[in-house]
């Protein structure tokens, strides 16, 4: 609880409240769309569906049909062949962990030049296969998220935060 009182001290603490806010409502929908339980009021999380999405387990593992051991790339790319073979969609989005992110920015070719951009560039989004990846702290570690979110997932939010400073009259 705050007071009148330390509002008109600080008149920056309601810009605050605001913006602390509206992150934590901003992780709370991610957790939800990526790892929901569907239980309750809980979202069915994409990592607990079937169909339209793919999780790419272990992508830096062997490749189940050959054996052989690749890079993140092989897996990422035998996910969207997934997607596209059995799930009968085209994936326009992945999302995967920073931890991931940083072992594919990180790749070079065989001259040993980074194939995303050095390390000083912006670690924006990457491409792979003219997909955009985001990263996710709520992504699973090992794994990348491959989905049709145009064609099958729709999110609408309504309206945002509203705020508003009551008075109770309990200040002391």
């Amino acid at each position: 609880i705050i007071t009148e009182e330390e509002f008109m001290d600080r008149p920056d603490v309601m810009g605050y409240i605001a913006f602390k806010s509206n992150l934590e409502l901003r992780i709370a929908v991610e957790t939800q769309i990526l790892t929901g339980n569907n239980t309750g009021t809980n979202f069915n999380g994409l990592y607990n569906q079937a169909g339209g999405t793919y999780s790419v387990n272990d992508p830096t593992n062997q490749d189940p049909v050959t054996g052989l051991s690749g890079n993140p790339l092989d897996g990422i790319t035998r996910g969207i062949h997934f997607c596209q073979v059995n799930g009968v969609c085209v994936p326009n989005l992945g999302v995967i962990h920073p931890n991931n992110y940083l072992k594919i920015r990180l790749l070079k070719d065989l001259v040993g030049n980074y194939i995303f951009g050095t390390p000083n560039t912006p670690m924006t989004d990457i491409y792979i296969g003219g997909i955009r990846f985001v990263q996710s702290l709520y992504a699973t570690v090992g794994s990348a998220l491959l989905g049709d979110f145009n064609a099958y997932y729709q999110l609408g939010i309504n309206q945002g935060i509203y705020m508003d400073l009551v008075y109770n009259g309990s200040d002391p």
